[in-house]
């Protein structure tokens, strides 16, 4: 996982994880990301990649001085809700309007033509995948629409060093075996305890889909505060934040 600290610098726009505190929206005013998501960028030789707070997306980047230019951004076309949408749309508009930037401290600012400040990032620390209580955003319901977790219930899961993974299910709790491999990832089979839950309604649906995908994650990615598992097709099936950040 990732972790925002004051303690972290970067001096050059590369090589570091940067995680998006604002960014401007279509009527020009300030917008702080959204609490439950995280939108990330790492540029690298002349790529720039990361997580738009629904779908990762990646494109090319060129800079000479204190100039930029982003273009040929493309991402995978998972839905989210609108406003996460929406959201993920305004800052990718805005990430390929950057025309300038500075870097300074734990702190990315990009600028427009107009020298606006359009989008803020703080660098970000890498944290690994075992010994982080991640709580689950959102999860692929099997109809490849991607739902956030229900009000009042909490998912959970902690990746041991031991290579077991313990966690609550919103109703039930779970453990299974995994083995991680680079970013690759194998989960399961796995065993819960077998209490029924009345409320919220639907929450035994949430449960069941929750624990089918997050067997069949082959893969996964750490971006900013979050934990993505995915399918072999690269598509999400499961995002978690770590539970401090929330």
């Amino acid at each position: 996982m990732i972790s925002k600290t004051g303690a972290v610098t970067a001096s050059n726009l590369e090589g570091a994880s940067w995680s998006l505190d604002t960014y401007l929206n279509r009527e020009g005013k300030k917008e702080c990301v959204l609490p439950y998501t995280e939108i990330t960028a790492l540029f690298e030789s002349g790529r720039v990649s990361g997580n738009g707070g629904c779908n990762g997306y990646g494109g090319n980047y060129v800079t000479k001085g204190d100039n930029i230019t982003v273009s040929m951004i493309i991402s995978t076309m998972m839905f989210c809700a609108d406003n996460i949408s929406d959201q993920e749309s305004e800052y990718l508009m805005n990430l390929q309007n950057a025309a300038t930037y500075n870097v300074s401290g734990n702190l990315l600012r990009m600028m427009d033509a107009n020298g606006t400040i359009i989008l803020t990032y703080s660098v970000v620390q890498t944290l690994p995948l075992t010994g982080t209580n991640w709580s689950m955003l959102y999860y692929n319901n099997g109809k490849d629409a991607l739902v956030s977790a229900l009000a009042g219930t909490e998912v959970t899961a902690f990746f041991n060093d031991d290579g077991n993974l313990t966690g609550s299910a919103g109703c039930n709790n779970y453990g299974a075996g995994y083995q991680a491999d680079g970013s690759i990832i194998k989960v399961g089979p796995v065993a819960n305890t077998l209490m029924y839950c009345s409320e919220p309604e639907g929450i035994m649906e949430q449960e069941s889909e929750y624990l089918t995908a997050l067997q069949s994650a082959a893969s996964y990615r750490i971006e900013g505060q979050e934990l993505s598992l995915l399918y072999e097709n690269n598509t999400t099936a499961v995002t978690y934040k770590n539970a401090s950040a929330l």
